[in-house]
């Protein structure tokens, strides 16, 4: 379901497109921080789910993929309906030059694609980072491959709202001590790098098993 906020972005951008026609991976760390806000961000999994995990992430960054491809595929299949999983943009432009450009693109993808569209184009920007890295104008081409209109979705990319939403994200990660990526908050606990997949089991399981 998209959210309140993200719909009224939605006219923001609908409306300006009509208007123009990583560094060392680092040890586990614990937060005493409250867990994150969600609600308006993009995320799978029942929304009264006991555990969230939310992922300050780049697209750019070889660490966030590993994270995509070993560790959070496992953690998705081995707590289906157990946890909610939300994305929070921290792209780190000072090295990765192509990597605001992703975030925009694929807040893009949320905003005009269809239910879980965001996540279809998340999964495409990490598996194909080779890829558009080298040629940027493949971002539209892959919305067209999820079925968005490439115009608006072009328009959308170019919007200083979109900006504006990406830059949202990664002041709320700087207040929450966010350095690196990726960095995930398991409910309040923190943990920096592209930690293994028998971390965050232990780290769930605690989570589930509180009484």
């Amino acid at each position: 379901m998209k959210k309140l906020y993200a719909g009224l972005f939605l006219g923001m951008v609908l409306s300006f497109v009509t208007t123009l026609s990583a560094g060392k991976v680092c040890a586990q760390a614990i937060s005493s921080k409250p867990a994150v806000e969600v609600a308006n961000a993009p995320s799978m999994g029942p929304g009264d789910a006991p555990v969230t995990i939310v992922e300050f992430s780049d697209f750019e960054c070889p660490f966030c993929k590993k994270f995509h491809d070993q560790t959070l595929t496992k953690i998705l299949e081995k707590y289906h309906g157990k946890i909610r999983f939300a994305y929070k943009h921290f792209p780190l432009h000072e090295v990765h030059p192509h990597a605001m450009n992703a975030a925009k693109a694929s807040s893009c993808a949320y905003f005009l694609g269809e239910e879980n569209g965001f996540f279809k184009y998340y999964n495409i920007l990490f598996d194909r980072m080779n890829e558009w890295r080298k040629d940027e104008s493949k971002f539209v081409a892959y919305a067209q491959e999820l079925g968005m209109d490439g115009t608006p979705f072009l328009g959308c990319t170019k919007s200083p709202a979109t900006e504006r939403w990406v830059n949202n994200d990664i002041e709320e990660g700087k207040k929450l001590g966010v350095e690196k990526v990726p960095t995930c908050f398991v409910n309040a606990n923190k943990v920096t790098g592209a930690q293994p997949f028998e971390l965050f089991v232990k780290m769930i399981d605690e989570e589930l098993n509180k009484p």
